[in-house]
């Protein structure tokens, strides 16, 4: 297992695309989340939702993913603190989103992504 998973590191570190490199990131996270290694999937996570950040827009569903995943490692991890600001950004990129989606015209057709 750990053989695998720095594998998948340096796939996530050399790979040139950033989503590319964010869904390694997402797998490993999942890896170390179900073999209960709580902080290497918050670390993981956290390079993810920096890389997330970087290129997405700012109200991407993607990155309220991540940061909720974050909360929930980070709670495995009994870093309190940390889940609940993570747990507050989850919520400001949906009021965000749910902003932008208001200034939308809504006689366009919407796609969804």
């Amino acid at each position: 297992m750990e053989e695998f998973s720095e594998v998948c590191r340096v796939f996530a570190a050399n790979h040139g695309e950033v989503s590319g490199k964010a869904e390694a990131l997402v797998c490993l996270e999942d890896v170390s989340l179900q073999a209960k290694h709580y902080q290497l999937a918050a670390t993981d996570l956290a390079c993810c939702l920096q890389k997330r950040i970087a290129a997405l827009p700012a109200d991407s569903r993607c990155i309220v993913e991540t940061h909720y995943q974050l909360a929930v490692a980070q709670a495995h991890c009994a870093e309190w603190s940390r889940a609940k600001a993570s747990l507050g950004s989850v919520v400001t990129v949906i009021e965000a989103r749910i902003e932008n989606f208001a200034k939308v015209d809504k006689t366009e057709k919407i796609t969804i992504r």
